[in-house]
């Protein structure tokens, strides 16, 4: 007997958190439901109970696993309740001192969902969007506050700027997994705040 086989939300959750890991070490499509079942110890009954198919399961990882930690993560970081700017460096900085081979072994769970299936399955692809407009907002939030606090150089737009960072914090992902070298990881984030250094006004 399953030990959630009396919970179904137990099971669901499970099932999900089975999944999320099986698709970031290997991909969706080489994810295998048989490998779930086995490490979760629920039925193929139970699994179609919650998910009709391998695709609603995969979507629902990127909703309610991989979704709401990551952006919650971005959202505390971003509000320490001191300068945006420097909540913005201090998150990075942790990011890149925490780089480790464990860390980008298997990349960024999203950016490799998008590249493998965004050209694919649209529904995939504007739920990882989702996601990453989501990061964006938040990350313009951020400098949209230090630039009403008067510590950005005229001209800065901070949508283009979220764009920017993303873009770099997703491609040193990417291609520090490429090299299985986290120091790549490291140094385009170093190069990265020294970039945002250069938008806070001197006198500020």
């Amino acid at each position: 007997m399953s030990r959630t086989a009396h919970n179904p939300e137990a099971t669901r959750r499970a099932l999900l958190e089975s999944a999320a890991a099986q698709i970031h070490r290997l991909g969706f499509q080489a994810t295998s439901l048989d490998a779930i079942l086995a490490e979760t110890g629920v039925s193929k009954g139970a699994l179609y109970h919650h998910f009709a198919t391998k695709r609603e399961l995969g979507l629902a990882v990127v909703d309610e696993v991989y979704r709401t930690p990551f952006l919650d993560d971005w959202r505390a970081g971003l509000n320490q309740g001191g300068d945006p700017l420097t909540d913005l460096l201090v998150l990075l900085r942790r990011k890149r001192d925490q780089a480790s081979l464990c860390t980008v072994q298997h990349g960024c769970p999203l950016n490799n969902l998008a590249q493998e299936l965004a050209g694919l399955d649209e529904e995939f692809r504007r739920r990882i969007e989702a996601v990453m407009r989501d990061w964006r907002l938040l990350i313009q939030d951020a400098l949209e506050r230090a630039r009403q606090a008067g510590l950005l150089r005229p001209g800065v737009d901070p949508a283009r700027e979220a764009a920017f960072v993303v873009a770099v914090v997703e491609g040193a992902t990417g291609t520090a997994k490429t090299a299985q070298d986290p120091q790549l990881f490291a140094d385009t984030l170093a190069t990265l705040e020294e970039h945002l250094l250069a938008l806070r006004l001197r006198s500020a």
